[in-house]
């Protein structure tokens, strides 16, 4: 009896590591299938970023399918979620119509948001919307 005992431990500890063996690589083959997926759709960012000269430095997509991009500026883009086609608009649509942004303001890009189905928001380097001690001193006269 303690022969069949002495047995089945260990062919228990190797279903144990196949099956640990088994999920490692579906984690894996999910990375790869990730990857890949980052990489095609940062293909297809960069002919659009390109309208702004900008390039993206890091691309990534979230657990909840919500991409974010770091452009070489330091510039932080939310892309947001959705299909590609739908969010590759939405970054057209940005492109389209940044310049006129920074140009009236004439600070570069810090942060944008692109979350929103009618436009955007951003955050431009030196322009902000609060009131400093000083300016609230005088608004209020």
């Amino acid at each position: 009896m303690t022969q069949v005992g002495e047995l089945e431990r260990p062919l228990v500890a190797i279903d144990h590591l196949a099956q640990r063996a088994d999920e490692a690589l579906d984690a894996l083959r999910h990375l790869v299938v990730g990857a890949a997926h980052v990489l095609a759709f940062l293909n297809r960012l960069v002919p659009i970023l390109a309208g702004i000269d900008a390039r993206v430095e890091t691309l990534s997509l979230s657990a909840r399918g919500s991409w974010r991009a770091k452009l070489d500026s330091g510039a932080e883009l939310q892309l947001g979620r959705g299909t590609d086609d739908e969010v590759a608009q939405r970054v057209e649509r940005f492109v389209g119509t940044l310049r006129q942004v920074v140009d009236r303001y004439q600070r570069p890009l810090e942060y944008a948001d692109l979350r929103h189905h009618d436009g955007y928001a951003v955050r431009l380097k030196g322009v902000t919307t609060t009131l400093d001690a000083t300016d609230k001193k005088s608004a209020r006269k």
